[in-house]
């Protein structure tokens, strides 16, 4: 099966990483979280994260804007309809977490 979009709900700290990680390596990923808020917050954080790479000469510029450019920030649940894999991060108290239907 080649898969070539991952869908990652929960946009903390563990889920933009995986989505971070996944981008860098050529796929394409959709963040979900239920807040915009959450997810600027994950974005700042993932191109500061790609930027750093960047600047110890981890990654090439181009590299970095490729892998923030494979990644969509959303709120709508209706994004998961067509990844091949997802990753669920979210808290073990969560609601949305005991509910795997109100995730997707």
């Amino acid at each position: 099966m080649d898969i070539q979009e991952i869908f990652v709900v929960g946009a903390g700290t563990m889920g933009n990483g995986i989505a971070q990680v996944f981008a860098q390596n050529g796929h394409d990923v959709v963040l979900r979280d239920l807040s915009a808020d959450i997810l600027d917050r994950a974005k700042a954080n993932i191109t500061k994260s790609l930027g750093k790479l960047a600047e110890k000469g981890k990654l090439t510029a181009e590299e970095r804007d490729a892998s923030l450019g494979r990644i969509r920030f959303d709120t709508d649940l209706a994004a998961c309809s067509r990844a091949g894999r997802g990753s669920v991060c979210l808290p073990s108290s969560s609601a949305i977490r005991r509910s795997p239907r109100a995730v997707c």
